[in-house]
């Protein structure tokens, strides 16, 4: 072979591999997350919770750090009827961790749902894989309707 040739191909190689679009790009693609878990009141959530305290408070574990950009459109907390419940939010363990809670007393005895869409977004731009959904009930109202009388004052009330 020749020298031009060896020194075309060499060039060629040279050329092939430091191009632009060759590996060395510090920004990876953005990776998907998932849930990790979901606590309701400081307990593993079931498919449905009941006699649930009118002032919940529901942490949310995904595997990477969320964008707290993304975070309001992507959870929804609303009652039985579909009406819109206000809901104030925090983070724990370096943004991996959402905790909802309701800005005021919810409905006894209600139907609520908390739901996440996949709109939810990693602090990498990764999506979240499918989406998530929490149902719970309300506790009774155990407070007192009626006035406390004693017991011949209740004899006298029937009579």
């Amino acid at each position: 072979m020749s020298r031009r040739f060896c020194a075309a191909i060499l060039f060629t190689f040279l050329f092939w591999n430091c191009n632009k679009n060759s590996g060395g790009d510090p920004t990876p693609p953005p990776v998907s997350f998932k849930s990790t878990g979901i606590a309701l009141n400081g307990k593993p959530i079931n498919s449905l919770d009941y006699n649930t305290d009118v002032v919940p408070v529901l942490k949310f574990n995904f595997s990477s750090a969320v964008n707290r950009s993304t975070v309001n459109r992507a959870f929804s907390f609303a009652d039985k009827n579909g009406a819109t419940v206000p809901y104030l939010v925090s983070y724990e363990n370096n943004d991996n961790t959402i905790i909802i809670q309701p800005s005021s007393n919810l409905k006894y005895l209600t139907k609520y749902s908390v739901k996440v869409s996949n709109s939810l977004q990693s602090a990498t731009g990764g999506s979240l894989t499918g989406s998530v959904s929490v149902n719970f009930v309300t506790k009774i109202d155990s407070s007192r309707k009626f006035a406390v009388i004693s017991d011949n004052a209740l004899l006298d009330l029937v009579q």
